[in-house]
């Protein structure tokens, strides 16, 4: 198998595809939690803010300290969230890395085995051309062996 220029150019191209579209996904799943970060940030910053106007007004009751535990609870919660979500983005980026080094030592071993079957090739395609050669070889050396016996008789 003769593995052309454009081969190598095509497999090379589709594989920068790939990674550029893997690259995009990343990018766009970690601005997505990025997003959601910011806003549980929000979140938790503006029930900040409203339980401190709360107890500036002295509602100190049973009720409000009750919620108050809850949003912190919540907001708890919601950090945790995030850093898990965090932690698997970062377990995606190395995922992704990982499937591009497999990806670029795929295309190496195919380009090394590529040149190995057009060595093959050639290797065939010169001793083709001994065989020929050599029955050229022994059909002069018959020719001039029945040659040599009519001139003995």
């Amino acid at each position: 198998r003769n593995v052309s220029a454009d081969d190598k150019g095509t497999e090379g191209t589709v594989l920068k595809q790939y990674e550029r579209k893997v690259a995009e996904v990343v990018h766009e799943y970690r601005d997505i939690c990025k997003e959601n970060a910011n806003r549980q940030r929000q979140i938790h910053n503006a029930e900040r803010e409203a339980n401190m106007h709360e107890e500036e007004e002295g509602e100190e009751d049973e009720a409000l300290l009750q919620r108050m535990q809850e949003r912190a609870q919540l907001v708890d919660w919601n950090a945790l969230l995030v850093a898990e979500r965090e932690e698997e983005i970062k377990e995606i980026e190395s995922t992704v890395v990982e499937i591009y080094d497999i990806a670029n030592e795929l295309d190496r071993m195919v380009n090394n085995q590529g040149e190995m079957i057009d060595e093959v090739d050639t290797n065939v395609s010169r001793g083709a051309d001994h065989v020929e050669a050599g029955q050229e070889q022994l059909s002069m050396a018959n020719t001039s062996a029945k040659k040599s016996r009519k001139l003995k008789c």
